[in-house]
């Protein structure tokens, strides 16, 4: 009980680094998980960019469903903070969204997603966002980085994404062929 109530006093990153480490040790916080997205949402305006793609990270990580309202609040607060995000934060914030079903992970998906009223119209903006932020970027991804954006991408499998963007992956692939291994290359 106490533990649901010392909860509601975490900051965005305080609690965005309690997911991340929950989800690193394949354990979802069974009590606490709801007052942790609640939290969330009430605070969602505080959040700054690595706290934004941790949470959702992890809560995609962790296999669970965090809802529309949290969800929008912090694609909606995502599109005023992006530009704080490292290459592995876009990456990783890429993967996550459409792991929680968001961005088009299916063809009928996408049109129950585009055609919602739940979301506004973050979900085209970040995306455009995090594909503009990934274009700035790509030179100094890692293999690693490139490896989970294409899988992002590759979960959007209603959205295309930009061909441009999926150059600049292809040709910075060329220049790391030595420093692929085989987790990146699956």
């Amino acid at each position: 009980r106490r533990a649901e109530t010392m909860a509601t006093s975490f900051e965005a990153a305080d609690l965005a680094d309690t997911l991340w480490a929950f989800a690193l040790m394949g354990k979802a916080p069974r009590r606490l998980f709801r007052p942790f997205l609640q939290r969330a949402e009430a605070i969602s305006s505080s959040f700054a960019a690595r706290d934004i793609q941790r949470t959702l990270w992890a809560i995609a990580a962790m296999g669970r469903a965090p809802g529309a309202s949290l969800l929008n609040a912090l694609e909606l607060r995502a599109g005023a903070v992006l530009e704080e995000l490292d290459c592995a934060g876009v990456s990783q914030l890429l993967w996550a969204l459409p792991t929680l079903g968001r961005l088009g992970n299916t063809q009928e998906g996408y049109k129950r997603y585009r055609d919602s009223e739940d979301h506004g119209d973050s979900g085209q903006q970040i995306l455009e966002a995090l594909e503009s932020r990934s274009m700035a970027k790509v030179k100094e991804f890692t293999p690693n980085d490139v490896s989970t954006t294409l899988r992002a991408l590759a979960l959007m499998r209603a959205v295309k994404p930009s061909p441009k963007l999926l150059q600049a992956l292809l040709d910075h692939c060329l220049d790391l062929t030595d420093g692929f291994d085989a987790q990146d290359l699956a």
